[in-house]
């Protein structure tokens, strides 16, 4: 009789562990989607309130840059210092991202070629992949000469272009980060013309707001004392437009009671840029 209260005590104790550990293992997934949602959210707020906003919305800009970041190395070897936290970083921007894609917007995850000191820096990109497509079929000389076709997988061109040379990297950024012909002709011009003479050309800023700035991140250099032209304008409208939008769509977010506003919010943006009256709603 002991022998079978004795089991039936080891039995329940047993199945109490089985099912602390299938709780502990819920709580863990459960927070693991939680931290998940929360970069997700994080991010989502950095695209909308920033020039990614215009790549999301209408591919304005076909590239944007989302956040940048950055590893320590070990100088010499300019290995990782903590290849695991690398790893663990790096999965979890993955994870959050793959909840902000669809089958037009897209995210790469590039280190840029360049180190300096005892970092290693990565970038956030997002692309709205038609966008992309056709600013390759409009500077298709350009592009053709790099191999890179509409086609081309976008982590395979970036690729080409950031471990490229200098100032075919500058052209290539320039047109796929939304600037007009002649901003990004002379960024690369004037960089050629320092090079050569170590003079600085001086030049002026055009500047197309964003909702978190009205200076400092959609913006391009102009010759000094330039007047826009017509293209420049109508990338400011267009932008302008689509800026009003987002900030009507904002204004109705309740930011007290939601969890994750932002990555509401940009789903939202996402819904209706990729409607059959987007022309409408971002565009009038």
């Amino acid at each position: 009789m002991m022998k079978i209260q004795l089991t039936l005590q080891m039995m329940s104790r047993y199945k109490q562990s089985v099912l602390s550990i299938a709780f502990l293992l819920i709580l863990s997934n459960s927070f693991a989607q939680v931290a998940k949602l929360a970069l997700a959210d994080s991010l989502a707020k950095e695209i909308l309130e920033n020039e990614g906003l215009y790549t999301v919305a209408s591919g304005l800009k076909p590239m944007s840059t989302v956040l940048q970041f950055d590893f320590q190395i070990d100088t010499l070897s300019q290995e990782f210092l903590d290849e695991k936290a690398v790893e663990a970083s790096l999965s979890s921007f993955h994870s959050a991202l793959g909840l902000l894609e669809n089958e037009n917007i897209k995210f790469i995850i590039l280190p840029f070629k360049s180190i300096y000191g005892d970092k290693r820096t990565f970038q956030i990109l997002v692309f709205h992949q038609e966008s992309v497509e056709e600013k390759i079929k409009e500077f298709s000389s350009f592009f053709l000469k790099r191999g890179i076709l509409p086609e081309t997988p976008v982590h395979q061109i970036l690729s080409i272009v950031e471990f490229g040379e200098k100032y075919e990297r500058y052209q290539a950024y320039g047109y796929f980060f939304g600037y007009p012909e002649h901003a990004v002709n002379f960024f690369v011009n004037a960089s050629l013309s320092y090079e050569k003479t170590n003079e600085f050309v001086e030049r002026d800023f055009f500047q197309i707001p964003v909702a978190s700035s009205e200076e400092g991140h959609f913006v391009y250099a102009v010759p000094k004392g330039y007047e826009p032209a017509e293209i420049d304008l109508r990338i400011r409208l267009d932008a302008s437009e689509i800026l009003s939008k987002y900030k009507e769509f904002k204004s109705e977010v309740d930011f007290e009671t939601k969890s994750y506003p932002f990555l509401e919010l940009y789903f939202q943006i996402l819904d209706l840029a990729f409607s059959e009256n987007k022309e409408e709603v971002f565009l009038d």
